[in-house]
């Protein structure tokens, strides 16, 4: 079945890529994004005049095809690489390793995809309902204003976001409703310094910490990477047990934990000059792990792709982007070979 329009809904690394694999196939894409930005779960914040990324710290290569198209996007200078110096919390050396970086911030990789045309991009608007009728599939928001018609919707959100979005399919909502995303807490805090990111307040020789620790997942100096010029920022991810057990905390109060725990490490309190405190509700996705890495009815005219239909390598990330990955563009080759 030849689909002319297609509407996505969803921004992030798989909607992202799904709608500029189609539109370079000469293919009507429209994308719908509920927040201002893309990037989904690949968010960046400002901190000052400098960004930092709030949600996936960096990517990395899971399998031997997803490395060789990190290596394509470097080649197009649409990522870069990264060796950080890398150590637990008790402050021993691990051994290096490379890791893809987006130009300044890794949400610039989405904006690129959407930015060439001829993709429709809305931001800031949230799809409430998808419903199919004989002239084509419906999208409305979430006042039930209708958003348009489209001979195919592509629902590329986490799980639980799905389930509002999957009355037409009961079984799909089904298992949506599997899903138990893990949650995490972020900050991320800037120190006030003039001499920029040659001078490092926090005293630590090291841009990557990981291990064991009763509070912090890892702790990422962001202006370590590649193109993030301006003073010392570090992003602190909080455990998810610890996030989920504090889910509903005072933001305020968060800040204090994690800046506390990462000052303690430290064994100073450089003065910090901009911070932001986020809760990711959907960070790292559980998985029904099925036989093909996405959803496709063509009768009801409704697909689904995303990190949760695979199973996943590695579950340390905070987000299971090489999945979503390949479960674009899976999606996007037999939807693009249905067209021709």
């Amino acid at each position: 079945m030849s689909h002319k329009t297609i509407a996505i809904i969803g921004a992030g690394i798989a909607g992202a890529l799904l709608a500029r694999q189609l539109a370079d196939a000469g293919i009507q894409v429209e994308v719908f994004e509920k927040s201002r930005g893309t990037g989904g779960r690949l968010a960046s914040t400002r901190l000052g005049d400098h960004s930092v990324d709030l949600g996936a710290p960096y990517l990395e290569a899971h399998s031997p095809e997803f490395k060789l198209w990190l290596e394509q996007q470097v080649s197009q200078q649409h990522l870069h690489h990264w060796q950080p110096k890398r150590s637990d919390f008790q402050r021993q050396a691990r051994p290096e390793q490379r890791y893809y970086v987006g130009n300044n911030r890794l949400s610039a990789l989405t904006r690129q995809w959407l930015s060439q045309g001829p993709i429709q991009l809305h931001t800031q608007v949230r799809v409430g309902r998808v419903t199919r009728y004989e002239s084509g599939v419906y999208l409305y928001d979430d006042t039930e204003q209708p958003l348009g018609i489209f001979d195919l919707a592509v629902i590329a959100t986490p799980a639980p976001q799905a389930i509002p979005l999957l009355t037409e399919i009961p079984a799909w909502q089904q298992l949506a409703h599997e899903i138990t995303p893990d949650i995490c807490w972020l900050h991320a805090l800037q120190f006030a310094d003039e001499n920029h990111a040659e001078h490092r307040p926090s005293g630590l020789a090291v841009d990557l910490i990981e291990g064991h620790h009763p509070i912090l997942q890892r702790a990422i100096r962001n202006s370590s990477k590649p193109g993030c010029e301006g003073p010392e920022s570090w992003v602190l991810h909080a455990r998810s047990d610890w996030s989920e057990q504090y889910v509903d905390a005072d933001k305020e109060w968060i800040a204090e934990q994690l800046q506390q725990a990462f000052f303690e490490l430290i064994g100073n309190k450089p003065e910090t000059s901009h911070s932001r405190t986020h809760r990711w509700l959907y960070s790292l996705n559980g998985t029904v792990n099925l036989d093909q890495p996405y959803l496709l009815a063509q009768e009801q005219g409704i697909a689904v792709c995303g990190d949760w239909l695979l199973n996943q390598q590695q579950e340390h990330q905070l987000q299971g982007y090489s999945a979503s990955w390949l479960s674009a563009l899976s999606l996007a080759k037999q939807l693009i070979q249905a067209s021709k």
